[in-house]
This record gives C-alpha cells, sequence and structure tokens, in this order.
C-alpha cells in the first residue's frame, strides 16, 4: 500500500525514531487547516477588526497577519457562512490571500529590499508572486512559468497586487537567458512530487510513489544550477520545494554545489527555532520550528554524504502543524564568470513605448507630469496602455532573448463612449501622483456601491461626462461617467463586493 511505503520510505530516511514516527505518521493522515493571509493594503486594519469577532480563528504567531481555521469545524454556523462570504470576496480583489502556511516561507528568507533586481523560475500559480511584489517597488521582479496556460493564471492572479516594476516572462527556467545584469535574489520554488501537501490533497497518498520524485530530481537539478548561474556575487538564493523527499531535496543541493567555492549554505536566521525531534520543545512560539537538513542519503544510485547539508531546513507536518516543506538558501560568495549579456536593441518587442499622439491624448484628461513611468502597448493591439517603472522599460527594450508575455501596470484603457479619450485604472490611480477631479464624500460612496447606476441628483456632486475622483478619508480613486441623469462608478463586481463589506456593512445583498 502506498500509505505504508510512504511511511517506511520516511522513517528510514528522515531518521524518525519510534515516538517521532507515530505523531508523522498520525499527522499525515490528518486534514491540513485552512490559511490565509492579510495582505498589506489600505484596507487592513478593517478587515482585522472584522476578523475579531470570528473566535474560531488562530492566528500564527511565527508569520505576521496568517491566520488558520479548521473548514468542518463550524461549517453550518451562521458566523461560520458570513465570515467564509467575507473570506472570498477579499480574497477575490487581492485583501486576504489563501496560502499554505509553509509556503509563506520562502519569501521570508529572501529578506528582500526594496531596491533588488529579483527572479522568479517558476512561478504560477502566483501565491508567492504577490509576496514578492509587496516587497519590490525601486528594483524589479521577474516572474518566469513555462506554461502558456499557466501563464495566463500568473497574469490574472498578479493583477491583485499591480505594480510598475514587474514583468512575466514564458520560458523553460532551466535555460533562462543571460540578461544585461545579475539577479540580487533569486526565488527557485521548483516544480516537484508534493507529498509535502498530502495533508491539503489527500488525494496524492494513495498514488506516492518514490519513483515521481526520482523522475523530477533531473529537472530540479537543471533549473537550480541555471538559476545560481544567473545570480550576482552577494546574492542570495532560495531552493524550495513542498516535496519531503531527499532525491528532490539535499541530493539536488549537494549535486548543485559540491566541490565549487563559489557557493554557501547560510543558515543564520533569528526567526528560526531548530527541533530535532519530537522530544525537543520548541520554546519561542514567534519562530519557525525547522529541523537540520540530512547530510546522508541513499538510495538507489542517489546518495550523497556532505556535512554542510545540514544547514539547509526541513519543515516536518508535526512539528508546527503545517504540511512539508523543504528550504536551502544559498549564498553566491564569488562569481568566477560575471560576464552578462551587452544591451541590444529588441527588434519587434512585445511591448512599445505609446507614440506622442496618444500620449497627448492622456494628458488632455490627467496630469501625468509627476508620473515617473514609461507607458506601453502591446504589440498586438492598443486597446490598454501599461505603466512601466524605468528599470522594467530597461530590461524589455534591450533583452531581446527575453520572451515577455506581460509587464507593468493596466494605467489606461481606451474609452468605450469617446475613443478621444482614455479611461484610468483603479489601481494605476491609486499608486501614481496623478491628481483627481475631485474628492467623493463617503456617503456618496456608498450610495454609488449600494446601486451601479444612481441618478445625478441623489449625490452631492454634479460630473460630467468621464471624470476621477478620490473618496473621502481613504486613499480608493476611481473614474466613473455622468450622462447627464445618471452617475457610475468603473467598479467591477468583485471590488463592488469586497468594497461593500468593509464600507456598508448593513447591506449584505450587493450585487
Amino acid at each position: 500500500m502506498p500509505l505504508q511505503e510512504f511511511i517506511e520510505f520516511y522513517q528510514k530516511h528522515l531518521n524518525l525514531d519510534p515516538t517521532d514516527l507515530q505523531k508523522f505518521t498520525d499527522s499525515i493522515q490528518s486534514p491540513l487547516s485552512s490559511a490565509f493571509r492579510i495582505t498589506p493594503t489600505q484596507h487592513s486594519s478593517q478587515i482585522k477588526e472584522r476578523l475579531e469577532k470570528y473566535k474560531f480563528l488562530k492566528k500564527i504567531q511565527f508569520l505576521e497577519d496568517v491566520y488558520t481555521f479548521d473548514l468542518k469545524a463550524h461549517k453550518n454556523t451562521d458566523e461560520y457562512t458570513e465570515f467564509i462570504e467575507l473570506l472570498v470576496a477579499q480574497t477575490d480583489v487581492g485583501n486576504i490571500q489563501r496560502q499554505e502556511v509553509v509556503s509563506l516561507l520562502p519569501h521570508k528568507f529572501l529578506q528582500l529590499k526594496h531596491s533588488h533586481r529579483v527572479l522568479e523560475t517558476c512561478a504560477s500559480p502566483g501565491s508567492k508572486t504577490k509576496n514578492l511584489l509587496e516587497n519590490i517597488t525601486d528594483g524589479i521582479l521577474i516572474s518566469n512559468e513555462k506554461s502558456s496556460s499557466r501563464v495566463n493564471i500568473l497574469i490574472s492572479e498578479s493583477a491583485k497586487k499591480a505594480t510598475p516594476s514587474f514583468i512575466i516572462t514564458q520560458m523553460d527556467a532551466a535555460h533562462f537567458p543571460t540578461l544585461n545584469f545579475k539577479f540580487d535574489r533569486i526565488c527557485c520554488d521548483v516544480p516537484c512530487s508534493s507529498d509535502g501537501t498530502c495533508r491539503k490533497n489527500p488525494a496524492i497518498m494513495p498514488k506516492w510513489n518514490v519513483n515521481d520524485g526520482i523522475g523530477l530530481s533531473s529537472i530540479q537539478l537543471r533549473i537550480l544550477k541555471r538559476s545560481l548561474e544567473l545570480l550576482k556575487e552577494g546574492g542570495i538564493l532560495v531552493y524550495s520545494t513542498c516535496s519531503l523527499n531527499p532525491i528532490e531535496n539535499e541530493w539536488v543541493i549537494h549535486n548543485a554545489i559540491r566541490d565549487n567555492p563559489n557557493y554557501e549554505l547560510i543558515n543564520n536566521f533569528d526567526f528560526i527555532q531548530y527541533v530535532d525531534s519530537c522530544a525537543v520543545k520548541a520554546s519561542d512560539n514567534s519562530k519557525i520550528n525547522v529541523r537540520r537538513g540530512l547530510v546522508e542519503f541513499e538510495y538507489k544510485q542517489f546518495h550523497f554524504k556532505n556535512e554542510h547539508l545540514s544547514k539547509c531546513f526541513r519543515i516536518l507536518p508535526h512539528d508546527q502543524d503545517t504540511g512539508g516543506f523543504f528550504i536551502a538558501v544559498i549564498k553566491k560568495v564569488a562569481d568566477s564568470c560575471s560576464k552578462v549579456f551587452q544591451p541590444v536593441n529588441v527588434i519587434n518587442p512585445r511591448f512599445v513605448e505609446v507614440d506622442s499622439s496618444i500620449e497627448s491624448k492622456i494628458k488632455k484628461c490627467y496630469d501625468i507630469s509627476k508620473c515617473n513611468y514609461h507607458f506601453v502597448s502591446s504589440n498586438l493591439g492598443f486597446k490598454n496602455i501599461f505603466a512601466v517603472s524605468d528599470l522594467c522599460y530597461s530590461i524589455l527594450c534591450n533583452n531581446p532573448k527575453l520572451k515577455v508575455s506581460y509587464a507593468g501596470i493596466k494605467a489606461f484603457t481606451h474609452f468605450d463612449i469617446d475613443k478621444e479619450k482614455f479611461r484610468a485604472k483603479s489601481p494605476f490611480l491609486e499608486i501614481s501622483n496623478i491628481s483627481t477631479d475631485f474628492t467623493l464624500s463617503l456617503e456618496d460612496f456608498k450610495k454609488l456601491l449600494e446601486s451601479k447606476h444612481i441618478p445625478l441628483d441623489k449625490l452631492g456632486i454634479r460630473p460630467a461626462g468621464l471624470f476621477s475622483c478620490k473618496v473621502e478619508g481613504t486613499d480608493l480613486r476611481f473614474c466613473g461617467f455622468s450622462g447627464g441623469m445618471k452617475v457610475f462608478l468603473y467598479i467591477d463586481d468583485n471590488h463592488r463586493k469586497a468594497y461593500s463589506q468593509l464600507y456598508c456593512v448593513s447591506n449584505k445583498h450587493i450585487c
């Protein structure tokens, strides 16, 4: 039976004593609590305040603003139904991120700075991408995904945390091209057998086979080796999998950096504490419980003996009631090949700077003189205009081998009523210095949430045609339109519902 094979394999290779093994076995057969994180937005405090009433939520101490809950324990109560409605609506717009606790850890180990140039090798579905985007303002994040269908998911999800300092590429991570710079940080979360997620995905266990990991290890090694080549001297790479299998973890690390003095594993982090077995009691709930990596292993043709591998991190399901996970943090202490690609103008680029006629039309509607962005559009059409940072624009123009699928943040779209005008997108209005036409009172905002179209005489304002506004007492900004008798804001249904929960608490049935 796969379960018994799974237990026997890991009993032997993870060196679990009888007590440890029993707790491990019990844990992998128990369902994992659902987890979510409140993302840092202008709505964070409101959401936290709303969550205080739900006593069944458990706050994780070792990660900021992360909560867990049991899906089944309170399922048939009105309170639980109300909570799920809040959770779903706020997740749909990016104010909450549904994500396994251990999946949040690579971002923490990367220790990002705002100016870092970051590569994410295998990005979809995008939960880690959004974690990374929270920290990148002056630098750049390039998130790569090989599969075209998964790229579409990545584009959709990353739009919830839009920024001008962002590029999505569709390439094989093992052959990612040399650019005209090297990266400060690389998030190398590789495809894996995922057997560490068996608590969340019980369907994994009946099909488990050690050969699943064996088949992926060569791919993982190629991706890691190429990623290390793209790392700058002094840069840090975090390799991670949601697998427990040493063949996908320590074996890959061993073969990528053995006998190479340019790389070293680092483990000096103040937010972790070692628990070598379940008998070792964790002393601080605000720290992540980890076990040392395996220093010796042998299974068929896969074997290693390397004391340095103890600096890797293993997270076992029963140590802190999570999924299983593996992390290795590698620093490039020297670079024997510092060569980078010399900038070359891209012929027929995926995104091109908008011409002066379009920019002049935008200037008629908005004062963009304070925006330090380049405005570009897809070479496939001009319906949407994107804002990209100087660095992002330079990368797009000077790296012809980069297969770009998406860049920056959607800034403007053609106004469907008057083709001479462009409608600004709300996320762009909120991050830019563009001034709005007027301030909308909170009371009027609530009215415009409760109904998609409001008679003009019901509001305290009298806008005409296309307009932009800021909501009183918030950083919310929108475009809207008044045709003379009625007025509306450009808010999609998901955002309308999410804002209604936060600003019109008594109204439970917003479209």
